[in-house]
């Protein structure tokens, strides 16, 4: 509503694309990580495997029971499929933990006054009528950000407003 009273729609319009641009390339690294964490957990149980085989080899020579070494070859392949789930599953709880965590902390910003449609009293959910908001002498003349001795940090969710 506020990006049609001010005409700034085509704008709005170009900054969600780019957004949804960005959340597509932070999925597609997300998933080739999660692909590449997957191979590792692959390798990582092929290799048991393969111990677990040797020496399956090695007490088959000594005349040793083969019962335990065949239970043992399936518990390893069961391992390895659990240990792949697993870590899976951590990851993404991880990362989703992460998202309510950012959503919780933007929830509680407080709204700020707009100039849409209910006269500058609201707090951005009035219905507007379609005619241009007043701007008030107070507001900038120019879309500028000037920032000084910033410096950028890690998001933690304790220091977030």
């Amino acid at each position: 509503v506020c990006a049609r009273a001010f005409r700034q729609r085509a704008r709005a319009e170009a900054h969600a694309v780019a957004l949804l641009e960005a959340s597509a390339c932070a999925q597609t690294f997300n998933i080739a990580l999660q692909r590449w964490l997957s191979l590792r957990l692959e390798l990582l149980g092929a290799s048991m495997l393969l111990a677990v085989g040797l020496l399956t080899v090695f007490s088959a020579r000594r005349g040793d029971a083969l019962g335990p070494s065949g239970l043992a070859l399936t518990y390893s392949l069961t391992f390895t499929g659990l240990a792949k789930y697993f870590v899976n599953y951590v990851t993404r709880a991880d990362a989703q933990f992460a998202s309510v965590e950012r959503l919780q902390a933007l929830s509680e910003l407080p709204f700020e006054p707009t100039l849409c449609g209910d006269g500058g009293e609201g707090h951005g959910r009035g219905d507007n009528d379609g005619s241009a908001a007043v701007i008030p002498p107070e507001w900038p003349q120019r879309g500028e950000l000037v920032l000084q001795a910033y410096q950028p940090a890690a998001y933690i969710a304790a220091a977030a407003p």
